[in-house]
């Protein structure tokens, strides 16, 4: 019995030893001010080194989340060279779970990134909004959103609707996005965000508006509510759309083959996939025209279905450059990818330069998600394909 007790104590003060390491990164990335306040508004009892371990690590726990909160909302309060994305757990009975200051609506963040096109500094973004009948169906103790996003799971749906409205309104308004491609927008959102956004001149482009939308297919998954949407949003201030250059196409649906042991992974390789003929109507490719001083850009906003990457590369290397086009083409691929990294054929791209949103202030991106196995990281990504 001694020894199992002393097991459970070492790993009590294990955890406590995490949590400290997570307060002191977190309380280094204010600056001496932000700190001074920080203590001053929220003082730390000295009585604490009297406490049993576990008090201590609920007492760690509770100021890592209020610290981590007060770091989201006060961002004249950080260090102007450090901009690392703040440690995105809280621990609550022993699991480590998002902190709701950081995913405060979805299970994905904004992503922004800033990439010269034709001459011009262009603010790209991208969020997964995270569709509201996946969070119900995946609400449970023991699934994905409930497990590591209790919060979401328990968050009313006006109420989450309001912060995704308000998220992006800010990324438009006090962070000069220009283009942003949204995934796994709520249909009944469509209008609101138009209605927010119209004044300032930014515009949404839905799939209903391309061409290639299959009314039929469409209306039978709205119909039973499982129709999710991606959606692109612009300034047209500075951009012209040109509809009839523009372009959609649907994912079809992959098999993966799981007798294979380096196939039963979270991110299995492209090789144990298999493509289907059935199309996947909720997942689409967006290929939208747009030009700046008078120069063609494509920008191309996806959510890309499990084992689907193979087409979205396919697809973005069948692009061709206008006839008479001069200079360089630029194809700027964003959403949520589903994979980490991603190979064009002309090596892999990367995110250099890529942000995300925690609460009003742009971080370095560490990770732009909570995977289904609990861990941090990317599969939202702005990619610049030059042709």
């Amino acid at each position: 019995m001694e020894n199992i007790l002393k097991e459970i104590n070492k790993i009590y003060e294990q955890n406590f030893q995490i949590c400290q390491e997570n307060y002191g990164r977190l309380a280094s990335i204010l600056t001496d001010n932000g700190r001074h306040d920080f203590l001053k508004k929220y003082p730390q009892n000295t009585i604490i080194e009297q406490m049993n371990i576990t008090d201590k690590i609920i007492i760690c726990n509770k100021y890592t989340e209020l610290i981590t909160d007060w770091i989201t909302k006060n961002p004249q309060y950080i260090k102007s060279h450090t901009l690392q994305s703040p440690y995105p757990f809280t621990n609550i009975n022993g699991l480590n779970v998002a902190n709701p200051h950081i995913f405060t609506c979805s299970d994905h963040l904004p992503v922004i990134r800033e990439i010269s096109i034709n001459g011009q500094n262009i603010r790209f973004g991208s969020w997964n909004t995270l569709y509201q009948k996946w969070l119900i169906n995946n609400a449970r103790s023991d699934q994905h959103i409930g497990k590591y996003f209790p919060h979401l799971a328990t968050m009313s749906q006006n109420v989450r609707e309001g912060y995704i409205l308000t998220i992006i309104k800010n990324l438009f308004e006090k962070h000069d996005v220009h283009i942003m491609g949204l995934q796994e927008l709520n249909p009944n959102e469509i209008n609101k965000l138009k209605s927010a956004l119209h004044p300032f001149g930014i515009l949404c482009i839905v799939p209903q508006d391309l061409q290639q939308w299959k009314t039929k297919e469409e209306t039978n998954l709205s119909s039973n509510g499982n129709n999710d949407l991606q959606v692109v949003l612009y300034n047209s201030r500075k951009f012209t759309y040109d509809l009839n250059k523009s372009h959609m196409t649907y994912y079809h649906v992959w098999n993966v083959n799981k007798t294979q042991p380096q196939c039963n992974i979270t991110y299995p390789p492209e090789s144990c996939f298999t493509s289907t003929q059935q199309e996947k109507i909720n997942k689409r490719i967006m290929n939208i025209s747009f030009s700046i001083n008078n120069k063609e850009f494509r920008f191309i906003n996806t959510h890309v279905i499990y084992g689907g990457t193979r087409e979205l590369i396919d697809y973005v290397n069948s692009i061709k450059i206008p006839q008479n086009y001069s200079g360089q083409y630029d194809i700027v691929v964003v959403g949520d990818m589903n994979v980490p990294n991603l190979d064009f054929g002309a090596g892999t791209l990367t995110d250099n330069g890529l942000h995300v949103l925690v609460g009003t202030q742009l971080f370095n991106s560490s990770y732009s998600h909570i995977d289904t196995d609990g861990n941090q990281i990317i599969l939202d990504h702005i990619w610049n394909f030059i042709k």
